[in-house]
């Protein structure tokens, strides 16, 4: 398996993200944000610059994690979607401009030879969730046909992230997407600690209740990466945790990892301090290899 970081979970500076990366032996980068702008937003110098400082410590990009069809109606109008975090930057939009911001991460991807695309299954809007799962996702799947025949026709990749803020919170109901799509150019970006944590609602209990390891047992054929970070569930809250620490049983997923022979991506999120990130970086050194 290949070893990511993502670069703001270091710093927003990405010159001194990139360097701390390559000092600390990663050999890909995962980009979300960066100099407190989500990729979307970047200039075209600014690109270039984020491609000169990869170039010059020989990086190579995991990941251009934009946060497309996050932030974006599904059934509704922008109106609808709430903001859920001050601190995770998105870009917030109608779909035909997502659509089109899809066009300029394409662009920027292909600069950085970036090798896949994350796209998310659309923010929860404030109507709620539809009571049936089979028709949501058919709804996601026709709404996402012209994004993934976008990417299809560049040949880069999109990777689906299963998000707690969103549609799809677990992972086995983003593989239910994928396989609904029936297309290589839309993969899983399987987030551990977002599945673990969406558990506590009752809604997603009903689609899905497996346990971690059998999920991923599950999605394995669509995986093109991961992002890891640990929780621990106490008193009714899930508190983030350094990798390991937590009660998301990740030495147990490795193994299955390994013994698949698994040689994608698996990407560093602990969002912890300076700390916690270099504790959670031994750990993943220690059972990854």
């Amino acid at each position: 398996m290949k070893k990511a970081i993502i670069t703001d979970q270091i710093d927003m500076d990405f010159d001194k993200a990139v360097f701390q990366a390559y000092k600390w032996g990663f050999q890909y980068l995962e980009i979300h944000s960066l100099w407190g702008k989500t990729i979307e937003d970047l200039t075209h110098d600014e690109v270039d610059r984020m491609a000169q400082t990869i170039n010059k410590y020989h990086l190579r990009v995991s990941c251009l994690s934009s946060t497309l069809f996050l932030m974006c109606p599904l059934y509704h109008d922008v109106s609808s979607l709430e903001k859920f975090s001050d601190s995770f930057l998105t870009y917030d939009n109608t779909f035909e401009n997502h659509l089109n911001k899809l066009e300029w991460c394409i662009d920027i991807g292909k600069r950085i030879s970036a090798d896949c695309i994350r796209i998310f299954p659309f923010r929860i809007e404030k109507e709620g969730v539809p009571s049936r799962a089979m028709e949501l996702i058919s709804d996601i799947a026709d709404k996402l046909s012209k994004p993934v025949q976008i990417a299809e026709n560049n040949q880069i990749p999109l990777v689906i992230e299963n998000c707690p803020f969103s549609y799809l919170p677990r992972g086995t109901m983003t593989f239910h997407l994928t396989s609904v799509m029936k297309n290589n150019y839309l993969r899983l970006l399987w987030d551990v600690g977002n599945s673990y944590r969406s558990m506590e609602f009752d809604w997603v209990k009903e689609y899905s209740d497996a346990p971690l390891v059998d999920e991923y047992e599950i999605i394995k054929s669509h995986l093109f990466s991961l992002h890891i970070k640990d929780f621990e569930h106490k008193n009714g809250m899930y508190n983030l945790s350094v990798l390991g620490n937590g009660d998301i049983p990740y030495q147990e997923i490795f193994q299955h990892m390994k013994n698949d022979q698994y040689s994608k991506y698996v990407s560093l999120e602990p969002e912890l301090d300076r700390d916690g990130v270099m504790q959670s970086i031994d750990f993943l050194k220690k059972f990854t290899g």
